[in-house]
């Protein structure tokens, strides 16, 4: 069975090539380096193969489907790198039980033991690691998640001598007992030759060859003797590369499948390592059975997503009660004075305390968070596990639901409780506007969090998709309305869209409103959400 298939890929980058007219398959429980210098293409072509960006031209086949948008090549491959984002918010032990609700063949004691053995702390945060012992985690999730296709690029960056050693004879014994197919990229051929059992070879963007680590060892020969006599029989020859080792002395690098007539026996011949080989190709000028394909649901995605981000989000929770801690303490400064009469010969003082400005502080808050979650660091967190875009946006905006509804109802206990204050502490008659202390009142102070946060979604999806949206997105919202509103004399445009909401009397239309404003917001972000790559 083929696991990979490609025909014909190309990827460019503004007129630039990346990945030219590539053309491969790779069949099931193989072990694969892809090598090339840097720049080569091997990375780009690793994050086609994941998903995260899509072709330009050519078609790729991962377990018989495409690759991008794939919930199904989501749930049977993973891909390891260094740029690997997870929560600051989870240790390495929550992040690992994590990983465990994705993948269904995920193995927790293999990462417990690959945890004790490179000596990590589960109470550790990623972010607190070593460049080199943050690798070692990465690929301690790659192999306990024991996908039908592992990618690795570099995932021995930053290890040391040792510590690679020790990776590359677990990934053996790992893949021994449970073979899957691998692809590894990685500029250390020499330490993973007796790993790996094929070698794809690019070069500028291209596919060099695509042969067994045997074969390409018997490409290249190396042939050394009398300089003159050498330079005589090479200009027969397909030369690599050629230098002189002595004033009469000088080796030849040859294609040893492209022989012209017989080597004279006064040359001495050595074959070459497959890493050499390598070089100097692009340097001129197993198991018994595959691990079964597992099913991936949409809607159990979803949930799982969901699940995450609602514990990996728990910086979002401290900020609201920050937020609403500080709209609380402002509130709690009247707005009235004293009122009497000299001749009836009394005097009274009466103080207004208004509870709005909490829920406007949690407005803003409900915004900026919508906008912060639409980042490309939040955004490559889902990719770390088994997503694709839809499932990805359809999990963040029902976190921005909950977390809109978590904000709205601490808001009105706020409120509440800043009415509570003032009973005890104020001596002095006031008057106190807040929340409605209705179901209706509850139910319309939810709508407007979700509101803000689906504008505050949308913002940000549409800056993520083209960055002239910084510009145009306020001159719609601000500068058009003003520049009409001073020409013409007329109310502040932006203002009427607020009275739109704050005007309604009637529950029903309120709610309809709601649903006219926020359905085609969530329309837009599915759509715009489904259009962007991941680490492009």
């Amino acid at each position: 069975m083929s696991v990979i298939e490609c025909n014909r890929v190309s990827k460019t980058y503004g007129g630039k090539k990346a990945v030219n007219q590539v053309t491969f398959t790779i069949e099931e429980n193989v072990i694969t380096g892809l090598i090339g210098r840097n720049g080569a293409g091997k990375t780009t072509l690793l994050k086609l193969l994941a998903g995260f960006i899509r072709p330009t031209d050519g078609e790729i086949r991962i377990f018989e489907e495409t690759p991008f948008n794939s919930l199904k090549v989501s749930a049977n491959s993973i891909y390891v790198d260094d740029q690997m984002t997870f929560s600051p918010y989870l240790n390495l032990k929550e992040i690992l039980h994590a990983m465990k609700d994705f993948y269904p063949n995920w193995d927790m004691e293999i990462a417990r033991k690959l945890m004790a053995h490179f000596s990590l702390d589960g109470k550790t945060y990623h972010s607190q690691l070593s460049k080199g012992m943050k690798s070692t985690f990465n690929v301690i999730v790659g192999l306990a998640a024991r996908c039908p296709l592992t990618i690795m690029d570099e995932p021995v960056t930053g290890m040391d001598a040792a510590v690679r050693k020790d990776f590359y004879r677990m990934m053996l014994k790992d893949y021994l007992a449970h073979p899957r197919t691998m692809l590894l990229s990685s500029h250390l051929l020499t330490e993973m030759e007796d790993l790996i059992e094929n070698i794809l070879l690019m070069k500028d963007g291209g596919l060099c060859l695509h042969k067994s680590v045997d074969e390409i060892r018997q490409l290249v020969i190396e042939v050394s003797g009398p300089k003159e006599e050498l330079e005589k029989w090479a200009s027969a020859q397909d030369v690599l590369h050629m230098k002189s080792t002595t004033p009469h002395l000088a080796l030849a690098a040859v294609r040893g499948d492209r022989l012209e007539g017989r080597i004279p026996e006064t040359f001495a011949v050595r074959e070459v390592a497959a890493e050499d080989a390598c070089v100097y190709i692009t340097g001129r000028g197993k198991g018994e059975s595959m691990m079964s394909i597992a099913k991936a649901d949409f809607w159990s995605t979803v949930m799982k997503q969901l699940r995450y981000k609602l514990k990996a989000y728990r910086g979002v929770y401290t900020s609201m009660i920050i937020v609403q801690v500080v709209a609380l303490l402002l509130s709690l400064g009247s707005t009235g004075g004293s009122v009497g009469s000299s001749s009836m010969g009394y005097s009274f003082e009466v103080n207004g305390f208004s509870g709005n400005l909490i829920l406007v502080f949690t407005m803003i808050w409900s915004f900026m968070t919508a906008i912060v979650i639409t980042t490309k660091a939040y955004r490559y967190s889902d990719f770390l596990m088994v997503s694709n875009r839809l499932t990805s946006q359809v999990s963040s905006l029902l976190c921005l639901l909950i977390i809109s509804i978590i904000g709205a109802l601490t808001a009105i206990g706020a409120d509440y409780l800043l009415r509570d204050l003032l009973i005890l502490f104020r001596d002095a008659a006031f008057i106190f506007e807040g929340a409605a202390p209705t179901i209706q009142g509850i139910l319309g102070t939810c709508m407007y969090l979700i509101l803000f946060a689906l504008s505050g979604y949308t913002c940000g999806m549409l800056v993520q998709m083209n960055k002239l949206f910084l510009f145009i997105i306020p001159a719609i919202v601000i500068g058009v309305p003003m520049t009409t509103s001073f020409m013409l004399g007329v109310r502040f445009l932006t203002e009427d869209l607020f009275l739109f909401f704050l005007d309604e009397t009637s529950f029903s239309l309120f709610v309809g409103k709601f649903l006219l404003v926020s359905l085609p917001l969530f329309a837009v972000n599915l759509i715009t959400g489904n259009r962007l790559e991941v680490k492009s």
